[in-house]
Protein backbone atom coordinates (compact mmCIF):
# COMPACT_ATOMS: atom_id res chain seq x y z
CA UNK A 1 0.00 0.00 0.00
CA UNK A 2 1.52 3.72 -1.09
CA UNK A 3 2.05 5.78 1.18
CA UNK A 4 -0.36 8.87 1.37
CA UNK A 5 1.25 12.10 0.00
CA UNK A 6 -0.23 15.14 0.40
CA UNK A 7 -0.39 17.20 -2.90
CA UNK A 8 0.74 20.91 -3.04
CA UNK A 9 -1.54 23.88 -2.63
CA UNK A 10 0.22 25.63 -5.21
CA UNK A 11 1.09 22.85 -8.33
CA UNK A 12 0.05 19.60 -9.59
CA UNK A 13 3.14 17.63 -8.53
CA UNK A 14 3.15 15.40 -5.31
CA UNK A 15 4.24 17.21 -1.93
CA UNK A 16 7.27 15.79 -0.45
CA UNK A 17 5.62 16.11 2.87
CA UNK A 18 4.49 12.54 4.38
CA UNK A 19 2.97 11.07 7.03
CA UNK A 20 6.09 9.64 8.24
CA UNK A 21 7.50 12.66 7.98
CA UNK A 22 4.92 14.82 9.84
CA UNK A 23 5.12 11.89 12.71
CA UNK A 24 8.78 12.45 13.15
CA UNK A 25 8.65 16.12 13.15
CA UNK A 26 9.06 16.62 16.61
CA UNK A 27 11.75 14.73 18.97
CA UNK A 28 15.42 16.14 20.10
CA UNK A 29 17.40 18.77 18.41
CA UNK A 30 19.12 16.21 15.78
CA UNK A 31 17.69 18.36 12.86
CA UNK A 32 21.01 21.05 13.97
CA UNK A 33 23.26 18.19 13.10
CA UNK A 34 22.94 17.83 9.47
CA UNK A 35 23.23 19.47 5.97
CA UNK A 36 21.00 20.23 3.46
CA UNK A 37 22.34 18.74 -0.41
CA UNK A 38 19.91 18.54 -2.70
CA UNK A 39 16.87 20.72 -4.24
CA UNK A 40 14.65 17.90 -2.70
CA UNK A 41 16.03 18.92 0.58
CA UNK A 42 14.98 22.56 -0.05
CA UNK A 43 11.59 21.33 -1.37
CA UNK A 44 10.32 19.75 1.98
CA UNK A 45 10.95 22.80 4.02
CA UNK A 46 9.16 24.72 1.13
CA UNK A 47 6.51 22.94 1.16
CA UNK A 48 6.42 22.55 5.16
CA UNK A 49 6.05 26.43 4.89
CA UNK A 50 3.79 26.46 2.42
CA UNK A 51 1.24 24.36 4.08
CA UNK A 52 0.99 26.60 7.11
CA UNK A 53 0.05 29.44 5.20
CA UNK A 54 -3.54 30.21 4.26
CA UNK A 55 -1.98 31.72 1.11
CA UNK A 56 -0.41 30.40 -2.45
CA UNK A 57 2.98 31.15 -3.23
CA UNK A 58 4.12 30.64 -6.81
CA UNK A 59 6.79 28.27 -6.88
CA UNK A 60 7.43 27.95 -10.17
CA UNK A 61 10.14 30.33 -9.93
CA UNK A 62 11.34 29.00 -7.19
CA UNK A 63 11.42 25.83 -8.51
CA UNK A 64 13.49 27.39 -11.35
CA UNK A 65 16.00 29.18 -8.84
CA UNK A 66 17.03 26.34 -6.90
CA UNK A 67 18.34 24.12 -9.86
CA UNK A 68 19.96 27.44 -10.91
CA UNK A 69 21.56 28.56 -8.22
CA UNK A 70 22.35 24.93 -7.69
CA UNK A 71 24.23 24.86 -11.09
CA UNK A 72 25.55 27.96 -10.08
CA UNK A 73 27.67 26.77 -7.09
CA UNK A 74 28.40 23.53 -9.37
CA UNK A 75 30.35 25.26 -12.61
CA UNK A 76 26.93 24.49 -14.38
CA UNK A 77 25.44 28.34 -14.57
CA UNK A 78 26.91 30.24 -18.01
CA UNK A 79 29.65 32.45 -17.75
CA UNK A 80 30.54 31.63 -14.21
CA UNK A 81 33.03 29.16 -12.29
CA UNK A 82 31.90 26.81 -9.76
CA UNK A 83 32.49 27.99 -6.29
CA UNK A 84 35.69 27.15 -5.11
CA UNK A 85 35.61 28.81 -1.00
CA UNK A 86 34.94 25.99 0.99
CA UNK A 87 33.55 27.59 3.96
CA UNK A 88 30.68 29.74 1.55
CA UNK A 89 29.50 26.77 -0.11
CA UNK A 90 26.49 25.61 -1.47
CA UNK A 91 25.79 24.03 1.98
CA UNK A 92 26.47 26.90 3.83
CA UNK A 93 23.67 28.80 1.71
CA UNK A 94 20.99 26.22 2.00
CA UNK A 95 21.53 25.48 5.87
CA UNK A 96 19.75 28.96 5.84
CA UNK A 97 16.18 27.32 4.81
CA UNK A 98 15.36 25.77 8.30
CA UNK A 99 16.20 28.89 10.76
CA UNK A 100 14.42 31.04 7.93
CA UNK A 101 10.84 29.21 7.43
CA UNK A 102 10.69 28.56 11.53
CA UNK A 103 11.12 32.61 11.77
CA UNK A 104 8.85 33.30 8.93
CA UNK A 105 6.27 30.85 10.23
CA UNK A 106 6.27 32.21 13.48
CA UNK A 107 6.34 35.73 12.24
CA UNK A 108 2.81 35.29 10.05
CA UNK A 109 1.64 33.89 12.93
CA UNK A 110 2.41 36.74 15.37
CA UNK A 111 1.93 39.55 12.67
CA UNK A 112 -0.55 37.72 9.67
CA UNK A 113 -1.28 40.83 7.76
CA UNK A 114 2.07 41.75 7.37
CA UNK A 115 3.62 38.89 5.79
CA UNK A 116 1.85 38.44 1.81
CA UNK A 117 2.68 35.67 -0.75
CA UNK A 118 5.34 37.65 -2.62
CA UNK A 119 7.09 38.93 0.25
CA UNK A 120 8.01 35.37 1.45
CA UNK A 121 8.44 34.13 -2.15
CA UNK A 122 11.06 36.44 -2.31
CA UNK A 123 12.48 35.72 0.85
CA UNK A 124 12.89 32.16 -0.11
CA UNK A 125 14.82 33.49 -3.15
CA UNK A 126 17.04 35.58 -1.15
CA UNK A 127 18.49 32.21 0.44
CA UNK A 128 18.94 31.13 -2.69
CA UNK A 129 20.94 34.49 -4.03
CA UNK A 130 22.54 35.87 -0.68
CA UNK A 131 26.09 34.46 -1.22
CA UNK A 132 26.02 34.32 -4.98
CA UNK A 133 29.00 37.57 -5.09
CA UNK A 134 31.59 34.67 -4.09
CA UNK A 135 31.06 33.11 -7.19
CA UNK A 136 33.87 34.04 -10.29
CA UNK A 137 32.94 35.14 -13.34
CA UNK A 138 34.60 33.45 -16.35
CA UNK A 139 37.94 34.98 -17.33
CA UNK A 140 38.13 36.19 -13.79
CA UNK A 141 41.26 33.61 -13.10
CA UNK A 142 43.24 35.19 -10.11
CA UNK A 143 42.50 33.32 -6.94
CA UNK A 144 39.13 31.95 -5.52
CA UNK A 145 35.96 33.62 -5.06
CA UNK A 146 37.48 34.55 -1.04
CA UNK A 147 38.67 37.42 -2.36
CA UNK A 148 35.55 38.73 -2.30
CA UNK A 149 34.75 38.21 0.99
CA UNK A 150 34.48 41.87 1.98
CA UNK A 151 32.59 42.72 -1.29
CA UNK A 152 30.53 39.79 -1.98
CA UNK A 153 27.30 41.58 -0.64
CA UNK A 154 27.39 44.08 -3.28
CA UNK A 155 28.31 41.21 -5.77
CA UNK A 156 25.23 39.26 -4.26
CA UNK A 157 23.00 42.28 -5.18
CA UNK A 158 24.52 42.33 -8.58
CA UNK A 159 23.97 38.78 -9.41
CA UNK A 160 20.39 38.96 -7.96
CA UNK A 161 19.85 42.29 -10.21
CA UNK A 162 21.52 40.76 -12.97
CA UNK A 163 19.57 37.10 -12.83
CA UNK A 164 16.19 37.85 -11.38
CA UNK A 165 14.53 39.42 -14.39
CA UNK A 166 15.08 36.21 -16.67
CA UNK A 167 12.48 35.02 -14.09
CA UNK A 168 10.07 37.70 -14.64
CA UNK A 169 10.46 39.58 -11.66
CA UNK A 170 10.48 43.69 -11.72
CA UNK A 171 12.41 46.49 -10.32
CA UNK A 172 10.24 46.25 -7.50
CA UNK A 173 10.91 43.15 -6.87
CA UNK A 174 14.92 43.38 -7.10
CA UNK A 175 14.62 46.50 -4.74
CA UNK A 176 13.31 44.14 -1.73
CA UNK A 177 15.64 41.49 -3.02
CA UNK A 178 18.68 43.82 -2.17
CA UNK A 179 17.25 45.18 0.96
CA UNK A 180 17.07 41.13 2.12
CA UNK A 181 20.79 40.59 0.96
CA UNK A 182 21.87 43.64 2.72
CA UNK A 183 20.40 42.67 5.98
CA UNK A 184 23.07 39.64 6.03
CA UNK A 185 26.68 39.98 7.04
CA UNK A 186 28.51 40.03 10.15
CA UNK A 187 27.55 44.02 10.47
CA UNK A 188 24.95 45.18 8.01
CA UNK A 189 23.76 48.79 8.36
CA UNK A 190 20.11 47.86 8.87
CA UNK A 191 19.38 51.64 9.61
CA UNK A 192 20.51 52.45 6.40
CA UNK A 193 17.94 49.78 4.39
CA UNK A 194 14.77 51.94 3.43
CA UNK A 195 12.35 48.91 3.28
CA UNK A 196 9.40 49.27 1.01
CA UNK A 197 6.91 47.31 3.82
CA UNK A 198 7.22 45.71 7.21
CA UNK A 199 6.99 42.67 6.02
CA UNK A 200 9.91 42.60 3.87
CA UNK A 201 11.84 44.58 7.08
CA UNK A 202 10.49 41.34 9.54
CA UNK A 203 12.22 38.84 6.93
CA UNK A 204 14.86 40.92 6.01
CA UNK A 205 16.13 40.34 9.77
CA UNK A 206 14.92 36.88 9.55
CA UNK A 207 17.30 36.05 6.71
CA UNK A 208 20.14 37.92 8.62
CA UNK A 209 19.38 35.64 11.64
CA UNK A 210 18.95 33.04 9.65
CA UNK A 211 22.92 33.45 8.40
CA UNK A 212 24.18 33.98 11.65
CA UNK A 213 22.37 31.30 13.30
CA UNK A 214 22.75 28.48 10.85
CA UNK A 215 26.71 28.33 10.73
CA UNK A 216 27.40 28.93 14.26
CA UNK A 217 25.05 26.19 15.79
CA UNK A 218 26.41 23.90 13.06
CA UNK A 219 28.02 20.82 14.94
CA UNK A 220 31.24 21.26 12.58
CA UNK A 221 31.40 25.01 13.56
CA UNK A 222 34.68 24.97 15.02
CA UNK A 223 36.24 22.35 12.53
CA UNK A 224 35.36 24.68 9.41
CA UNK A 225 36.75 28.32 10.82
CA UNK A 226 39.95 26.76 9.53
CA UNK A 227 38.25 26.66 6.10
CA UNK A 228 36.96 30.62 6.97
CA UNK A 229 40.79 31.41 8.39
CA UNK A 230 41.70 30.56 4.98
CA UNK A 231 39.48 33.01 2.95
CA UNK A 232 39.80 35.24 5.03
CA UNK A 233 43.75 35.34 4.41
CA UNK A 234 43.11 35.69 0.90
CA UNK A 235 40.54 38.31 1.40
CA UNK A 236 43.23 40.54 3.58
CA UNK A 237 45.78 39.63 0.74
CA UNK A 238 43.58 41.16 -1.83
CA UNK A 239 42.05 44.07 0.11
CA UNK A 240 45.43 45.52 1.11
CA UNK A 241 46.32 47.07 4.30
CA UNK A 242 45.46 50.87 2.93
CA UNK A 243 41.56 49.17 2.21
CA UNK A 244 41.00 47.11 5.63
CA UNK A 245 41.98 50.27 7.52
CA UNK A 246 39.21 52.17 5.59
CA UNK A 247 36.59 49.31 6.16
CA UNK A 248 37.67 49.31 9.95
CA UNK A 249 38.60 45.23 9.47
CA UNK A 250 39.94 43.43 12.72
CA UNK A 251 42.51 41.10 10.86
CA UNK A 252 43.05 37.85 12.40
CA UNK A 253 46.93 37.13 12.72
CA UNK A 254 46.76 33.61 12.46
CA UNK A 255 43.98 30.50 12.67
CA UNK A 256 44.50 30.29 16.58
CA UNK A 257 43.68 34.02 16.87
CA UNK A 258 40.43 33.51 15.11
CA UNK A 259 39.55 30.59 16.89
CA UNK A 260 40.24 32.64 20.35
CA UNK A 261 38.59 35.46 19.77
CA UNK A 262 35.06 33.73 18.26
CA UNK A 263 33.39 33.79 22.08
CA UNK A 264 34.07 37.12 21.88
CA UNK A 265 32.61 38.11 18.20
CA UNK A 266 29.53 35.87 19.34
CA UNK A 267 28.87 38.09 22.50
CA UNK A 268 29.63 41.39 21.53
CA UNK A 269 29.04 41.45 17.26
CA UNK A 270 26.75 38.31 16.31
CA UNK A 271 24.59 38.78 19.30
CA UNK A 272 24.27 43.07 19.72
CA UNK A 273 23.11 42.16 15.31
CA UNK A 274 21.07 39.62 16.86
CA UNK A 275 19.14 42.11 18.98
CA UNK A 276 19.28 44.62 16.13
CA UNK A 277 17.52 42.75 13.97
CA UNK A 278 14.31 42.29 16.03
CA UNK A 279 15.54 39.74 18.55
CA UNK A 280 13.40 37.00 15.23
CA UNK A 281 15.46 34.70 17.19
CA UNK A 282 13.70 34.23 19.93
CA UNK A 283 10.46 33.02 17.75
CA UNK A 284 12.68 29.89 17.53
CA UNK A 285 12.47 29.03 21.32
CA UNK A 286 10.61 26.85 22.69
CA UNK A 287 7.27 28.27 24.18
CA UNK A 288 7.50 25.68 27.16
CA UNK A 289 11.05 25.56 28.63
CA UNK A 290 12.48 28.76 27.09
CA UNK A 291 15.21 27.26 25.31
CA UNK A 292 16.25 28.19 21.71
CA UNK A 293 17.79 24.93 20.17
CA UNK A 294 19.77 27.18 17.26
CA UNK A 295 21.53 29.72 20.54
CA UNK A 296 22.02 26.00 22.50
CA UNK A 297 24.20 24.45 20.08
CA UNK A 298 26.09 27.92 19.30
CA UNK A 299 27.10 28.02 23.25
CA UNK A 300 28.10 24.75 23.49
CA UNK A 301 30.23 25.73 20.31
CA UNK A 302 31.56 28.36 22.65
CA UNK A 303 32.17 26.57 25.30
CA UNK A 304 34.02 23.97 23.28
CA UNK A 305 36.69 27.29 22.28
CA UNK A 306 36.59 28.03 26.30
CA UNK A 307 36.82 25.37 28.39
CA UNK A 308 40.15 24.02 27.11
CA UNK A 309 43.25 24.79 25.47
CA UNK A 310 43.26 24.56 21.94
CA UNK A 311 46.43 22.97 20.01
CA UNK A 312 47.52 24.05 16.87
CA UNK A 313 45.32 21.85 13.85
CA UNK A 314 42.78 20.97 16.64
CA UNK A 315 40.22 21.65 14.72
CA UNK A 316 41.19 21.65 11.12
CA UNK A 317 39.33 18.68 8.68
CA UNK A 318 41.46 15.22 7.85
CA UNK A 319 41.95 15.72 4.07
CA UNK A 320 39.51 15.60 1.94
CA UNK A 321 37.06 15.90 4.62
CA UNK A 322 36.59 19.53 4.86
CA UNK A 323 33.16 20.04 2.35
CA UNK A 324 31.51 16.37 3.21
CA UNK A 325 27.78 16.37 2.85
CA UNK A 326 25.07 14.65 5.18
CA UNK A 327 21.67 15.05 4.28
CA UNK A 328 19.15 17.52 6.10
CA UNK A 329 15.26 17.27 5.75
CA UNK A 330 12.60 18.04 7.86
CA UNK A 331 12.18 14.60 8.35
CA UNK A 332 14.56 15.19 11.64
CA UNK A 333 13.81 18.27 12.32
CA UNK A 334 13.31 18.79 16.32
CA UNK A 335 10.55 19.93 18.70
CA UNK A 336 11.02 23.43 20.56
CA UNK A 337 8.36 25.04 17.72
CA UNK A 338 5.32 24.16 18.93
CA UNK A 339 4.54 27.91 19.03
CA UNK A 340 5.50 27.98 15.46
CA UNK A 341 3.19 24.95 13.61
Amino acid sequence: MQPFVRKMKYSNKESHITPRFERRFFGGDNFLTLNIESSNDVLRWIDWTTARLPFRICTVRILKAIKDIMALFRGNFPGYFACDTRYHDLAHTLRLFPPFCQIAIALFRKHPATILSMELELGLLTILLHDSGYIRKEGDCNGTGAKYTFHHIDRSVDFARTYLPSLGYQEQDLLNVEHMIRCTGIKPKLKQINFTSEGYRLLGYALGTADLLSQMSDPHYLRKLSLLFSELEEAYSYAGPNQLGKMEVQRFKSYRDLIQHTPFFFKKVAGKCLQNMGAVYRLLENPETGLNPYLKRVQENMKGITQRSIPHNCYRYPLGQANRRVILTPNSMAGGFHHVL
